[in-house]
């Protein structure tokens, strides 16, 4: 028993030991080198490690939440921007979609009356011209295309 309270003891100041934090922390500089040390060195910079002080931490407290603010403002925007452009993205993809569909349409028609003024004879050959004529003058105007 005696031992184990032994052990227990020099176990707790081995603990205690490791976990004592260092109260000074000094910054040497020499020959453009810098190191970091528990240790005075000549013209040591003594570094303040325990945090900012309690009025600076309740100002940068204020100032993360601000921060948090402002970000959640522009991530808002942003979405939102986002979003209009996908709107406008997909508005015009069905213009262009309702455009060529229109297009196809059109120059089926301008095709089918090129054929009948192929096909037709006498009278009905000149109406049959006009109306081919027709098709391409609209499908030239609608579409911007010559053919």
């Amino acid at each position: 028993m005696k031992k184990s309270l032994v052990r227990q003891v020099l176990l707790f100041i081995a603990v205690l030991s490791c976990a004592a934090p260092a109260f000074a922390i000094y910054k040497c500089e020499s020959d453009g080198s810098v190191r970091y040390s528990d240790m005075p060195c000549p013209d040591a910079k003594v570094l303040n490690i325990r945090g900012v002080a309690p009025a600076d931490a309740a100002d940068a407290h204020q100032q993360a939440l601000q921060d948090r603010k402002k970000l959640k403002q522009l991530e808002d925007a942003r979405h939102k921007s986002e979003r209009q452009e996908d709107k406008e993205r997909r508005s015009a993809a069905r213009a262009q979609a309702a455009a060529h569909k229109a297009c196809t349409r059109l120059a089926l028609h301008k095709k089918w009356a090129d054929e009948d003024a192929a096909s037709a004879t006498g009278k009905s050959a000149a109406t049959a011209k006009r109306k081919a004529r027709r098709a391409e003058e609209r499908y030239q105007t609608e579409c911007g295309k010559i053919g």
